[in-house]
């Protein structure tokens, strides 16, 4: 018994360490689809959830950047709490359910948008550059019909990743410098096509938390923690603290 309770406290402390060493790390968010129905698989969830987690992050006191203002603006890392919000694929109901939130709580997000995806209703280009005005959108790129970069020819990605970065800039009016690896599955190759073409960062599924010194270190890499849609309030608070909910 003795030694059970000791174990569970050296479980305690070292996670508590933890927290401690990774305080000041920006935390950088995976979301996907935010439904208006009550929805919880993998990273899709009620808006009703989405706009909860976004609440507790404002009570916890943490500011909302993109990710471009990642690594070019200094002064951000002078804060304790950073949040990055995220979407992947561009689906249409980050404007019709998302973006009522980020407007409500003042809250910035970064949309890693594709122009068509088989089966889904992606954004339009007149939300697209609505949403880039108001201030706290910006876009990066997903690719331009999600491919698996894997499964293409280096000159088929290559020219994609070009082609989508331009469309995205068209449709906006503003720079696209971030990339996120559709599927999370890329090559050393991929990474330098996407520096030739001109994009700063790009962004993966790491689950960890990094400091800005290992985020510069590598910023093709990215990684990001992932929201669920089944976790409760409590989980999410273990996420924020530990990049992973599951301890």
């Amino acid at each position: 018994m003795i030694y059970t309770i000791g174990f569970v406290l050296l479980i305690l402390v070292l996670m508590v360490v933890y927290a401690f060493n990774h305080r000041d790390n920006p935390r950088i968010f995976l979301y996907h689809n935010v439904s208006d129905k009550e929805v919880s698989y993998k990273t899709n969830m009620s808006s009703a959830k989405f706009e909860r987690q976004i609440a507790m992050l404002k009570k916890l006191n943490f500011e909302f950047y993109t990710i471009e203002d990642l690594f070019d603006d200094k002064e951000i890392q002078k804060h304790n709490r950073r949040a990055f919000i995220t979407f992947d694929d561009g689906f249409e109901d980050i404007y019709t359910n998302v973006f009522p939130i980020l407007k409500k709580y003042n809250v910035k997000a970064t949309v890693y948008a594709c122009r068509s995806i088989a089966g889904k209703k992606v954004l339009s280009d007149e939300q697209m550059k609505t949403m880039q005005d108001s201030g706290l959108v910006e876009f990066g790129s997903h690719s331009t019909n999600h491919i698996n970069m894997l499964e293409y020819s280096d000159d088929i990605v290559n020219d994609d990743i070009v082609k989508s970065k331009s469309t995205i800039e068209s449709i906006t009016g503003a720079p696209c410098t971030s990339f996120a690896y559709p599927y999370g599955k890329f090559t050393d190759a991929h990474v330098e096509m996407l520096e030739k073409a001109g994009y700063k960062t790009a962004v993966i599924i790491g689950k960890k938390l990094k400091s800005y010194q290992e985020l510069e270190s590598d910023k093709y890499r990215i990684p990001r923690i992932e929201p669920r849609g089944n976790m409760n309030i409590f989980q999410f608070i273990v996420l924020i603290l530990f990049g992973k909910y599951k301890i």
